[in-house]
This record gives structure tokens, C-alpha cells and sequence, in this order.
């Protein structure tokens, strides 16, 4: 079988950049001569959607002007050289708490991710918590005055807090009354989709909401402490996967390909909707680590699950419900959770330097 191949001046495969165009091209004529500016965009999410439009700008001649607020800009191109000579990219260095607004050109349309690390509820939680608003205040107080008329914020699944599966996945309407309150990255994220709403309705800026649960595929940070990174780094490395606790926890993945088909229909027709993104096709964790290591082409017994599940617990969830998705905008997932493993393990194999090296801290937290 060929393996695959990413065209040049891309780091994703041909085939979903392909895909992404086939299935977004309607969206993406929408956005014909727009200008763009992103934030927060320089991890997983924004790598997928940065490529996705200028391939699409590419092979469409769409005339798009995409500005991306990066921290450095020789970091973002180190990172990303691949870049460096598209037309249409323009990179700002700054930081959303003091935006270079002298060198930001006026733009009609904003995505906006709030970066916020996951472990802000042990890592100055109060810090994280005030640059989160205090930065889309800035960027909304910038946008409108730029010329701005809608914004799209990646918000998270964490807004919902403990999910149980006994009970349907929670679609947009059902926010929970309130948040443990040291669940400082969910309740973070919650209070700044208010505040970008008033702030919206105060400014004349339409404000759509992306609640984005959990991904793989290209670029995933597999240093990160969560389930599909660690079972794909073990994986690759040929390690057996050791599961610290019982295995039952249901969790779902949207490929990066599908992310971005979901992102650009967000940006193309957003009217202000808030909208789940992610997968409904859930596994326990004991059965993602199984799958992955089948993918892999690893024995079962490379699988060792330490815990016991107890009678009468039931299993938490992080999973959506994306009714909305499909019937409103006619959305859905392109590939079955084995092609999505497969095409991760393609990606990494294909992009060795992006495999962190043997680290003796991830070797002993495997998520539970």
C-alpha cells in the first residue's frame, strides 16, 4: 500500500486536505475575499484549520487574508516552516493581553481560542481565570473596532461538567445549574462564553460558540496527559499501555479532519448558534487502548488495566451530544474510529521528530 504523502508546503496528508476541501467547499466559497484573524490557534486546532484555508485559498483562489497572533513568530515558522512562503498568512507577534493593534490590518471575521491549560485548577488557577476574560475583552474591544462582525469562540466540553452515562450526552441547552467550584478550566470557559455574549450584543459582534470535546489525528500533542495521546505514544514507541484505573470511563474522538469541516461550517454560517463538536461514537478507555494497540499491529496482552471497577459506580463520560450538528447543518463524522487510529499512526510514523522523547514522568502517569 502507498504510503501517504502531504503535498508540498503542507505537513497533513493530501487525502484530508482533499477531504476537507470536498465536504467544506460550499463554506469555504462563502468565505471568498474575507479577511481572518485567529487567536490561540498555534496548538492542535489551529495547526488543522490554518492548513485547511490556505489549501483551500490555494486551490480555490478564494483571495482569504488569515492573520494569526502568535507569541513568536519564530517559534510558530520553526514549528511550522512549511508556511513561510503562502500568500495569504500574515503571522503577528503579541499577546492577546497587549494586541499589536498597529499591525493587526482590519478584518470581518474572528475565531478566537482561549488558552487555557488544563491544569489551571492546581497551576494558578486565579491568574489563568482573569487572563481568559480580560484577553476576549481585549480582542472583542479590537475586533469591533477593526471591523469585525463575527466571532467564533472555541469554547470546551468541560462546561458541563461530570457527565454519567446513564443519562443522554448533554446537547448545547442542558448547562448544568453550577460547576464544582474547582473545576476552574470548565467554569473558566463557561464564564467567558457569557461575557463574550453580553460583550457581543454590547459591541454589534455576533458571537457563535464551539464547545470542543476531544480529537486525534496530526499534531496532537502526545506529551500531554490524556488517554488517546498516551495510548498513541505507547504505541508508536512499541510500549506496553498501562491503565491505572479500571478502564471504564466513556470517551469519544473527532478526527483533526473532521474538526476542521465542522470549524469552517461554524465560521461560514454561524448566526450566533452554539454548537457541540466532537464524536458521539464512545468507548470505554480499556476498549480505546485495545483498539489502538490492534491498529498498531500489538498483542492484547500489551494492555494491563490495574484497577478494579466497583459495584454500583457508574462510569464517568466525556462525550456530546451533536443532534444539533447533524440536523441543522447536516454534519457528520467521515471515518471510523480504526481509520482515524490508522491515519494518526500513519502521521507520526511519517513525522518522527513530532514523537516526544522516552520521558521517565509519562511513563509512569498513563491516564486512568
Amino acid at each position: 500500500m502507498r504510503a501517504p504523502v502531504s503535498p508540498k508546503g503542507y505537513s497533513l496528508f493530501l487525502k484530508d486536505l482533499g477531504q476537507i476541501l470536498e465536504c467544506s467547499r460550499q463554506d469555504l466559497l462563502a468565505l471568498k475575499g474575507r479577511s481572518l484573524f485567529l487567536t490561540g490557534c498555534t496548538a492542535f486546532i489551529g495547526k488543522w484549520l490554518v492548513e485547511s484555508l490556505l489549501w483551500a485559498n490555494q486551490r480555490l483562489a478564494l483571495d482569504l487574508r488569515v492573520t494569526v497572533l502568535v507569541r513568536s513568530s519564530a517559534s510558530f515558522l520553526t514549528a511550522m516552516p512549511h508556511l513561510a512562503a503562502h500568500k495569504g498568512l500574515r503571522l503577528v507577534q503579541g499577546n492577546i493581553l497587549s494586541l499589536p493593534e498597529q499591525d493587526i490590518p482590519e478584518f470581518d471575521l474572528a475565531l478566537h481560542g482561549v488558552n487555557l491549560p488544563n491544569d489551571a485548577s492546581v497551576s494558578w488557577p486565579a491568574r489563568h481565570m482573569l487572563t481568559a476574560v480580560s484577553g476576549t475583552e481585549a480582542l472583542m474591544d479590537m475586533a469591533a473596532g477593526k471591523g469585525c462582525r463575527h466571532l467564533l469562540l472555541l469554547s470546551s466540553g468541560a462546561v458541563y461538567g461530570t457527565q454519567f452515562p446513564q443519562k443522554a450526552p448533554f446537547a448545547e441547552h442542558a448547562l448544568p445549574v453550577e460547576l464544582r467550584e474547582s473545576a476552574v478550566y470548565g467554569n473558566t470557559k463557561r464564564f467567558v462564553e457569557s461575557y463574550a455574549r453580553a460583550k457581543g450584543q454590547e459591541l454589534g459582534v455576533t458571537v457563535s460558540i464551539a464547545r470542543c470535546f476531544a480529537f486525534i489525528g496530526a499534531h496532537m500533542p502526545l506529551n500531554e496527559h490524556n488517554a488517546m495521546s498516551s495510548f498513541l505514544l505507547h504505541a508508536l514507541r512499541q510500549q506496553p499501555i498501562i491503565i491505572r484505573g479500571d478502564g471504564t470511563p466513556l470517551r469519544s474522538f473527532l478526527s483533526g479532519r473532521d474538526l476542521s469541516i465542522w470549524i469552517l461550517a461554524m465560521l461560514a454560517r454561524g448566526d450566533g448558534c452554539v454548537c457541540n463538536v466532537g464524536s458521539q461514537v464512545a468507548f470505554s478507555l480499556r476498549e480505546w487502548a485495545r483498539r489502538v494497540l490492534a491498529c498498531a499491529g500489538l498483542p492484547e496482552d500489551f494492555l494491563t488495566v490495574q484497577g478494579h471497577a466497583l459495584h454500583g459506580n457508574a462510569p464517568d463520560a466525556y462525550v456530546p451530544d451533536t443532534g444539533f450538528a447533524r440536523s441543522a447543518w447536516q454534519l457528520a463524522e467521515t471515518a471510523s474510529p480504526e481509520e482515524n487510529i490508522l491515519a494518526a499512526l500513519d502521521w507520526f510514523r511519517a513525522h518522527p521528530a513530532c514523537i516526544p522523547a522516552a520521558d521517565k514522568h509519562l511513563e509512569k502517569n498513563v491516564p486512568t
